[in-house]
Formats: structure tokens, C-alpha cells, sequence
């Protein structure tokens, strides 16, 4: 492929999918990008980005369409950015994912360890956690997720993969909005109230908690959320989250119940955990299950062992394993997450764990023992060096480590390989359907060695 010029118009065959979704196009150590193109794809496409090494383009015809290629369902696609591979039939996503997943572990992390099929699940109305943007148009509010790779709101009404009462919640707040003429957060300007609005349901999508999140205290603020409250049948609280600094981040630290609970109760394996607005918890209850069980089946923890659960959220894999009978410490970062985990274990009548306050590096040297088990669960950029060292210090029978992403897990799993961890097997978890993300969890004991 000769280099191409922003605004030709090419035709290309498609390789391959991208880490991101995207179909690759190859020649003469060229790479082209073209978003929504498939594997064995002819089509026709305009150039928009130039790089040193590799361009992006616009798919304008698919002359040739895969086997795989099916119509996505949702109006706003592909303009809205929420999803990435609503054109590939949902078998062939799960194909994808697992080849990713065994692709940036052989790459990044040098590792040929097995790989299992990935867990599917239903590929639609998945999601527990909304959280959409506000903007005005034509002088009204709306809300939607950004077109892809700008801060430009789509309009939604019914994303296929929030549940229904998820929805109901969005429409509300809207209708709410216009009727009573409240402000919306404009980013240019840093004038306006509303900024986002998170929704958070249950397993059965029968119970949410709306968060409302704004750059000043609402007028009035008890009376609107009493008046949201009954609008929306299930819905359980109305929470006032205050967001005034200039940045990406979707929640501040104030917050106030405007009607109703500030915190949502979810069932997860027999367990009830309690919820709050700056609490994480895994977006796909299902699937999160069918990964906890998996996690918890490697770690093979049993009555008297103990383990660490480090970057625990709101403990839920700690929780679960202290039912079985372990002695766990949980170790957690953000403060609210420990305040409902503790919630949680007094809920479930569950007094074999402790939860600790402040960073997964710092905290591993106050943990009083030598853990059979360490099970880590971090954020996408994975773990610092710091960590993975005082890992290797502990010197645990087993690590379990679940990730969200393939390439810092493979880094990671290197890592660790360097201080003579060996990868014994890694299940790839689909939570993530019609996205171009993918969970795993990988099971490492020491090299040789025999328990």
C-alpha cells in the first residue's frame, strides 16, 4: 500500500480486527484503520487521518460483506460511541475476543498459556451502570452517550444495553429537566447545572438509584427528586452528586439524598452488597458471577486458609471468599468502597474479612500474615511495579488476577514471570458484549512448584 493522502478514496481487503475494534488493512508496512469493517471484507474507503506508520479511514461501501456481518440494531449506531461491533454477529465477538486475548499474551507477555473459550452472555439489556452525559439542543436538554472520539452527545431515548428501567430513569430526568426549565452544564462556557446522570440497577433490573450530577446544588433540590421518585416506578433514591471542577471525571465527593435511598442493595450470588454513587461494582451482574465463580474455583480457598483480596471495590470477591470459611483482608483504595463493604459484611453476617483503607502497594505490608491466596482485580492501566514486587514478597500458593484489560494483564503476567510465577490458565469473560473490551481472569502458582 503506497502512502495514502487525506481524502483519497481507496479500495481495500480487510486482515483483521484491531485491539479497539477496528478493521486493519495491510501493505508495505502500511497500516490502515477502518472502523466497522470486517475480517475478509472488500470495501471502499476514505482517508481522513495520515500518520508516520498507519492511517485511519472512513468506511463508505462494503463491497464484499462477511458471512459474520449482520444489521445492528440500535438506531444510533454507529454515531454513538458506546458500542463498536454491533455489525458482527455476537458468535463471532466472542471468537474475537478470545484470539485477543491469546494474541496480547503471546505478544505483550511472551505466555502460551491455555486460553478457554470466553464465557458468553446475553448480548443485549446487560448493563447495571447508565452513565450519560447532558447537553442542550435547540434549547432543550438531552441525553446520550459522545459520538465516538469527540464530547458530542447522541441523543438516546432507549440504549439496547442499559435495562428498560435504566431507560425509564433517562427519560424521566430529561422530561423533568424541560419541564421545569433547569440549566444544563455547558463545557465551553463551565456555566449550567446538570452534567450527567448514572443510573444504577439491580441484577433483575426491578431497583435503581439515579444519581444526578451537577456543577451547583439544586433549587429546590428534596422537591425534585421526590417528584423523580414517582415518576418511575423501582426507582429507590435520588442522589445530588456535586461536580464543579473542570475535568473529565463524572463524579465529585459531595453528595446529598435528595428522595428516598442514598445506596443501592444488589444481589450477587446469594450475598447482598450495598451500592453507593462512587462505589464500583461490575456493570454485568451475570457475568460478574460466572467470573467470580471461576476466580473462586482457581483460588480453591477453603475453611481457615487466608487470603488478600487486593483493589477490592466494594468486596465483593472478598466477600464471597470469607463465606467460604477464608480469612480475608481487602484492600481498597477509595474510601466510600470500604465504607460499603463493611456495610455489605455486616449485611451477610460475614466476620472473617478486614477491610483496609489506601493503596493496594502500600497496604500489602500491613497484611499480618503470609496468605495462601492473593486475588487482585486493578483498573485498566493494571499494577504498579511496586506492587507486583510486594506480591512476590508474600510469596502466596496462588494468585488470581482479574482484569478488563488484555494488554496490562500480559504485562503484568510478565512481570510476575520474572520472579518465577507461571501462568497456568487464563478464562476470557465477556462483560462487555458489542464492545470492543473483554475481562479475563488468570490462575499463576511459582514455577514447579507442588502444594
Amino acid at each position: 500500500m503506497s502512502r495514502p493522502r487525506s481524502g483519497e478514496v481507496r479500495e481495500l481487503t480487510v486482515e483483521s480486527l484491531a485491539a479497539g475494534g477496528e478493521g486493519v488493512a495491510r501493505s508495505e508496512g502500511f497500516v490502515l484503520f477502518v472502523s466497522h469493517a470486517l475480517p475478509g471484507e472488500r470495501v471502499r474507503v476514505r482517508v481522513e487521518e495520515v500518520h508516520a506508520r498507519y492511517a485511519r479511514g472512513e468506511l463508505l461501501e462494503v463491497l464484499n460483506p462477511s458471512a459474520h456481518r449482520v444489521v445492528p440494531p440500535c438506531p444510533a449506531y454507529p454515531v454513538c460511541g458506546g458500542c463498536q461491533l454491533q455489525e458482527l454477529s455476537y458468535a463471532q465477538q466472542l471468537v474475537w475476543k478470545g484470539r485477543w486475548v491469546a494474541e496480547s499474551l503471546e505478544r505483550i507477555g511472551g505466555i502460551r498459556a491455555p486460553v478457554r473459550a470466553v464465557m458468553g452472555g446475553p448480548p443485549w439489556r446487560y448493563r447495571s451502570k447508565a452513565v450519560f452525559p447532558a447537553a442542550e439542543r435547540e434549547g432543550r436538554p438531552v441525553l446520550g452517550p459522545y459520538r465516538q472520539g469527540t464530547h458530542q452527545v447522541v441523543p438516546v431515548e432507549d440504549c439496547l444495553l442499559q435495562s428498560p428501567l435504566a431507560n425509564a430513569v433517562l427519560r424521566a430526568v430529561r422530561r423533568l429537566w424541560e419541564e421545569r426549565r433547569l440549566s444544563v452544564y455547558d463545557e465551553g462556557t463551565r456555566e449550567g447545572l446538570l452534567r450527567h446522570v448514572l443510573v444504577r440497577t439491580d441484577a433483575a433490573g426491578a431497583h435503581a438509584l439515579a444519581v444526578l450530577v451537577v456543577a451547583g446544588s439544586l433549587p429546590a433540590g428534596k422537591g425534585l427528586g421526590g417528584e423523580l421518585l414517582s415518576r418511575v416506578p423501582g426507582l429507590v433514591g435520588v442522589v445530588e452528586n456535586r461536580q464543579s471542577a473542570r475535568t473529565n471525571v463524572v463524579l465529585g465527593r459531595g453528595e446529598r439524598v435528595l428522595a428516598g435511598e442514598g445506596a443501592l442493595r444488589v444481589e450477587l450470588e446469594g450475598l447482598t452488597f450495598t451500592v453507593s454513587p462512587r462505589s464500583f461494582f461490575q456493570v454485568n451482574l451475570p457475568q460478574a458471577a460466572a467470573l467470580y465463580r471461576t476466580a473462586l474455583e482457581w483460588a480453591a480457598l477453603g475453611p481457615g486458609d487466608t487470603a488478600v483480596d487486593a483493589y477490592c471495590g466494594t468486596g465483593t470477591l472478598a466477600l464471597l471468599a470469607a463465606r467460604r470459611g477464608a480469612r480475608v483482608w481487602g484492600l481498597e483504595a477509595q474510601e466510600a468502597a470500604v465504607a460499603d463493604a463493611r456495610r455489605s459484611a455486616a449485611a451477610n453476617h460475614l466476620g472473617g474479612v478486614t477491610f483496609l483503607t489506601g493503596p493496594a502497594e502500600d497496604l500489602l505490608a500491613r497484611v499480618p500474615v503470609s496468605p495462601q491466596v492473593v486475588l487482585l482485580d486493578p483498573p485498566r492501566a493494571g499494577c504498579q511495579q511496586r506492587f507486583l514486587e510486594g506480591l512476590s514478597r508474600l510469596s502466596p500458593r496462588r494468585i488470581v488476577y482479574v482484569s478488563c484489560n488484555p494488554a496490562t494483564l500480559a504485562r503484568d503476567l510478565r512481570r510476575l514471570g520474572e520472579d518465577g510465577w507461571a501462568v497456568r490458565e487464563v478464562q476470557p469473560v465477556d462483560m462487555f458484549p458489542q464492545t470492543a473490551q473483554v475481562e479475563a481472569v488468570a490462575w499463576l502458582e511459582r514455577e514447579g512448584a507442588v502444594w
